[in-house]
């Protein structure tokens, strides 16, 4: 399965597949700004997928406070529909709000770039790190949520077990909602066969 993380900019987006990055680049009079991003993701992944059929994606949600906000909600509900409908690696998709990031990151909601950068160097080592920049970091990190996600290792730190069960809670309530179905189902069955007994 595809981990793939996405932190949206329209300035420089930062992408991560299975533990490789890139960013992504534009002008800010770039023709076709948004589709250029979008075509680029395509073809990064391409070159680092291992799968082409499963794809688990943890996308960065919007930044409330930023001063171009809708433009970002364009790009974000234009990354939605694309990924639902063209691209060529479809798959879940999960969105970790700044804070969650964050949290998970380096155990402090309101870390700044370079606390992240330290937190992923002790990972990865400075040389790694030092090429990146902080959009492909926080790729990274939402990758990492992902890969984590999937395998569950045993004791990992409480603050980010909880950045997990947060931003991949409505996968727990698809199940509770599959249950909750399967019951009303047998119930119905089991009232009809009452009816008939009577």
């Amino acid at each position: 399965m595809n981990r793939i993380g996405v932190d949206l900019s329209l300035a420089c987006s930062g992408l991560c597949v299975n533990g490789s990055t890139t960013r992504i680049r534009t002008k800010p009079r770039q023709p076709f700004r948004v589709e250029h991003i979008l075509r680029e993701i395509d073809c990064f992944i391409s070159e680092k997928a291992t799968d082409g059929t499963a794809n688990i994606w943890v996308i960065e949600g919007l930044a409330f406070h930023s001063g171009r906000l809708g433009a970002l909600a364009e790009l974000h509900g234009a990354f939605k529909f694309w990924l639902n409908n063209c691209s060529a690696f479809p798959g879940e998709l999960y969105v970790c709000a700044p804070a969650t990031l964050k949290l998970y990151a380096t155990g402090k909601g309101n870390a700044k770039k370079p606390e992240l950068a330290k937190a992923l160097d002790a990972i990865l080592g400075s040389p790694t790190v030092d090429m990146m920049n902080h959009d492909e970091i926080d790729a990274w990190w939402l990758h990492d949520m992902a890969a984590t996600h999937l395998i569950r290792p045993e004791n990992m730190p409480a603050h980010q077990l909880q950045c997990l069960r947060k931003v991949f809670a409505r996968e727990r309530g698809a199940a509770e909602s599959r249950r909750g179905t399967s019951r009303t189902r047998r119930d119905a069955a089991e009232s009809r066969r009452d009816s008939n007994g009577h």
